[in-house]
C-alpha cells in the first residue's frame, strides 16, 4: 500500500484554498522538531502511520479483533501511549496534525514496544469522513479541544461529537 506523505511541506498547508464551506478541525501549530522526532518520523512512520487516503481496516492493521478507541488531538502522545500500554487488549488510533507531537508519539510507541497503536497525521474530520467505517469505533476521545474557542470556529464547535464521528461509534456502547 502506498502512503501519502503527511510530512511533505505542501500537505495540509494552512493557506491552501479549500472548498467553500469546508470546516477544518484544527489550526496548524508549528514547532521545532527535535532530531529524535525527525528520526521517528522518517523510520517509524512507515510502520505505525496510517494513510488518510485509504479506508481504515482494523483487522488488517492490528491482525486481530479488539475494542477500537480513537483519540483526536493527542498532543505529544504521552497519555495515549500510556493508555495503549495499560490496555494491550484494546486497539488505539491517534489523529493529530502537529508533526512534533506525531514524532513524539512515535518515539513512545517504539520505547514502549506498542503493537496496539497507530497514528494519522491528518485533519480529523477528513479521517472520520473518509476512513472510519460506521459502527467501527468503541470509543471516541476528544480531550481539551480548544481552551479558547474563537467565534470563527463556531460552525465546527457547534457540531456534535456524534455528527463529527460520522456514525463511527457503535451505538450499543455506553459513554466512557
Amino acid at each position: 500500500m502506498t502512503q501519502s506523505d503527511p510530512f511533505d511541506p505542501n500537505t495540509l498547508k494552512d493557506n491552501q484554498s479549500e472548498p467553500k464551506g469546508r470546516i477544518r478541525s484544527f489550526i496548524r501549530r508549528q514547532g521545532r522538531v527535535t532530531a529524535g522526532q525527525t528520526r521517528a518520523l522518517e523510520t517509524l512512520w512507515p510502520i505505525f502511520g496510517l494513510d488518510p487516503c485509504q479506508p481504515f481496516m482494523a483487522q488488517e492493521v492490528f491482525h486481530r479483533e479488539a475494542p477500537l478507541i480513537l483519540e483526536i488531538g493527542f498532543g505529544n502522545g504521552e497519555s495515549l501511549a500510556k493508555m495503549a500500554a495499560e490496555h494491550p487488549d484494546q486497539d488505539f488510533i491517534g489523529i493529530d496534525v502537529h508533526r512534533p507531537g506525531v514524532g513524539h508519539l512515535l518515539l513512545h510507541i517504539e520505547g514502549l514496544n506498542l503493537k496496539n497503536l497507530r497514528v494519522y497525521c491528518a485533519d480529523a474530520i477528513e479521517v472520520l469522513t473518509n476512513c472510519i467505517h460506521d459502527n467501527s469505533l468503541d470509543r471516541l476521545q476528544l480531550f481539551f479541544p480548544d481552551p479558547w474557542p474563537k467565534t470563527r470556529h463556531r460552525r465546527a464547535y457547534g457540531r456534535s461529537t456524534r455528527e463529527l464521528s460520522g456514525n463511527g461509534i457503535k451505538s450499543s456502547r455506553e459513554p466512557f
